[in-house]
């Protein structure tokens, strides 16, 4: 649980204590539910393995397939919404902010320290969403060419911290310098 401080910046600051911690020991955080405006206008909404939380930029990053959906959706509206779910903490984080996709030969960097069997997720063939004619029907082509680097440049998050005596909830943005509001749970 989170501490019982009453100080809307203590939210901040476990929140972001709990997003680099669990992406450091592929913990709870490690995973979330990415939104996106789905090509059709409507949301499209995943569950993307969090790697890297930084603080200072106001940024969280994962990875994913050049030609998945969600790359495309993102290059024609960058909105994005991220929300993790930390049952230990009783935490509930809703970030929203801008995509930026990164794909070329920087991406070179990430491939090379990334490990061989997560290497495998990038270079499906078919792209992913290709109908196939069964389950089976597709081959791992893996390659540097094939992974995009997506970063949420976060301008809002709503945090939520569920409690015995009372729940917590505090609003930051990006153009109020981070300082915490309080909201009504």
């Amino acid at each position: 649980m989170v501490d019982g401080n009453d100080n809307p910046d203590g939210l901040w600051d476990a929140a972001w204590r709990q997003l680099q911690d669990g992406i450091a020991d592929h913990g709870p955080t490690l995973v979330g539910v990415l939104t996106s405006i789905g090509t059709e206008g409507g949301p499209a909404a995943r569950v993307m393995a969090l790697r890297g939380a930084d603080r200072e930029s106001g940024t969280v990053t994962a990875y994913a397939d050049s030609q998945s959906d969600k790359i495309a959706e993102f290059r024609a509206d960058p909105r994005a919404g991220l929300l993790l779910w930390l049952e230990k903490a009783g935490m509930q984080i809703r970030l929203s902010g801008r995509a930026e996709i990164t794909t070329g030969p920087q991406i070179q960097a990430v491939w090379d320290t990334m490990p061989a069997a997560d290497r495998r997720n990038y270079g499906v063939t078919p792209p992913p969403g290709t109908p196939i004619d069964s389950s089976g029907a597709f081959e791992r082509r893996p390659g540097p060419k094939r992974l995009a680097v997506l970063t949420l440049h976060i301008e809002r998050a709503d945090i939520v911290v569920f409690g015995a005596d009372h729940d917590r909830r505090a609003l930051f943005t990006s153009a109020g310098n981070w300082r915490g509001t309080w909201l009504a749970p």
